[in-house]
């Protein structure tokens, strides 16, 4: 199944772009759910860590992805190419926010409480 689709990448290279720029809709998705559950069974706090940990790499890799691949998908550059350099992509912001976890959270609670600030004053 994966070497059918990865065949299909390759022989179709225009669909790694649109899996690329609308991909993260149903990714939003499947992380809600998965965020809805596991709060609803009492693990409020490992969601909001978890969410904390992949919010920066799927972001990263939504907006820095989806230019990097027009690009190369404009150049002619093999779509399978592509597709590890957004995986190794992925992977270093996933690594940077798990070594830098605890100033990424800190930063986010000041935003959070920021953001609840301005909302009390209107």
């Amino acid at each position: 199944m994966i070497v059918d689709f990865l065949r299909y990448l390759e022989t179709e290279p225009g669909i790694l772009v649109f899996i690329v720029a609308f991909g993260i809709i149903p990714l939003a998705i499947v992380i809600y759910l998965v965020d809805t559950f596991l709060k609803a069974i009492g693990l409020r706090v490992f969601a909001e860590k978890m969410g904390t940990l992949f919010a920066l790499p799927i972001g990263v890799t939504w907006l820095a992805g989806f230019v990097l691949s027009m690009l190369f998908f404009a150049s002619g550059v093999s779509s399978l190419k592509v597709l590890f350099i957004l995986i190794g992509l992925f992977i270093i912001c996933l690594i940077y926010s798990v070594l830098n976890f605890n100033e990424l959270s800190g930063f986010i609670g000041e935003k959070s409480n920021s953001i609840q600030k301005l909302k009390k004053k209107s």
